[in-house]
């Protein structure tokens, strides 16, 4: 009687966090399947090459296998890659024989990287699968805006300077690239392009997952260190979504909007000069210049904008020459404030400073604050 296969697909996050186990043994295998990928990599500063490739992989069971009955092989492109660990290949072996099925074969996406330093032949390859156990689906925090967790560091390095890092002081994660399932620990100011210089340690495998989740979909981290001891150091983390983030961003946008639409209804007569400092191409000006604000942005581009600073024409009294600049937000708001008292708004030149090696200048403004009538107020 012939084996009954199951045939599966194992879905993952598309983090690629699960290690194909003995795959040193098929170096050679990896490579071929990497050959003609790789190229200069900026990560490296140039000092090597890097490679990845995304494939989809084949789980397949080796009941006969002599050393695990229970093995389970990894291929791709009918070239054997490497095993799952022997947990995993047991437990996805006595799930599919519960079901009344001997053996297995199951589809998994891969990720083949690998490097090598210029002038070397030889190559450093990794087989990563986008695979999920249960194991990591425990710390999952997916759904979680805010998770706090504390830990002790892996492999402490117990041997370097006590004032690397002390009590309270901030940390920072680095993701191997060629080993996504290994997060080192390093300090803030530890800044070196590729790679930092002296690890901490390691995040414990159960918390890898949702760090990686953190870092990879754009959410935000802060991570302190706990306590120090002879046996080892103590790490707390608060991770924060990106959904967080952004409701966040958008609680905090609103309400600014609502400010500026306040703010930029109330008319402003200020005691003094209203200043401002911006870039203008180089032209023939004198100081005492006068500009005419000919155009500016309507109220609601200004209420909802994001920059900091927004396009204005203005118009040289003395040269009639009509140009564009970029104005200050906060600028603006009280152009639009003060126009609520008066027809127009003259800037006059105070200073002008050229830019060195550029083709513009830097123009010292300021809106006289002369009124025929009414009280002054100040904001």
């Amino acid at each position: 009687m012939p084996d009954r296969v199951l045939h599966t697909k194992l879905d993952g996050p598309g983090l690629f966090l699960f290690e194909v186990a003995g795959q040193n043994h098929y170096q050679p295998a990896i490579l071929q399947l990497l050959q003609g990928r790789f190229q200069e990599s900026e990560a490296l500063e140039s000092t090597a090459q890097s490679a990845e490739h995304y494939v989809t992989a084949i789980l397949r069971s080796e009941p006969s296998n002599p050393h695990d009955c229970n093995a389970i092989a990894v291929e791709i492109s009918g070239l054997k890659v490497g095993y799952l660990d022997r947990l995993t290949a047991a437990k996805l072996t006595n799930q599919s024989k519960r079901l009344g099925f001997d053996r297995i074969e199951a589809t998994c996406k891969a990720k083949l990287s690998g490097y090598r330093s210029h002038g070397d032949q030889a190559a450093k390859v990794n087989v990563m699968l986008d695979y999920y156990t249960k194991q990591m689906k425990r710390s999952e925090s997916a759904e979680q805006p805010i998770l706090r967790f504390e830990f002790q560091v892996e492999y402490p390095r117990l041997d370097i300077d006590p004032e690397y890092a002390v009590v309270g002081s901030n940390l920072k994660f680095w993701i191997n690239p060629s080993r996504p399932n290994h997060v080192l620990i390093y300090p803030t100011y530890d800044v070196h392009y590729s790679q930092p210089n002296t690890p901490l340690g390691r995040v414990p495998s159960d918390y890898v997952l949702p760090i990686v989740r953190n870092i990879s979909t754009r959410g935000m981290y802060s991570a302190q260190l706990a306590a120090k001891s002879n046996d080892g150091w103590s790490v707390v983390v608060e991770l924060t979504s990106k959904e967080e983030l952004d409701k966040r961003y958008e609680v905090s946008r609103k309400a600014r909007s609502q400010f500026v639409l306040q703010a930029i209804q109330k008319p402003f007569k200020p005691k003094k000069p209203v200043q401002v400092t911006f870039e203008l191409p180089a032209i023939p000006l004198k100081t005492r210049d006068r500009f005419r604000v000919k155009e500016l942005p309507s109220t609601e581009q200004i209420v909802e904008t994001e920059a900091t600073r927004l396009t204005v024409e203005l118009l040289c009294v003395r040269t009639r020459n009509d140009i564009k600049v970029d104005l200050p937000v906060e600028f603006l708001i009280k152009i639009k404030r003060l126009l609520l008292t008066r027809p127009e708004i003259i800037l006059e030149v105070c200073e002008l400073r050229k830019v060195r090696y550029g083709e513009s200048m830097w123009c010292d403004a300021e809106v006289h604050h002369q009124y025929d009538d009414g009280p002054n107020v100040e904001q």
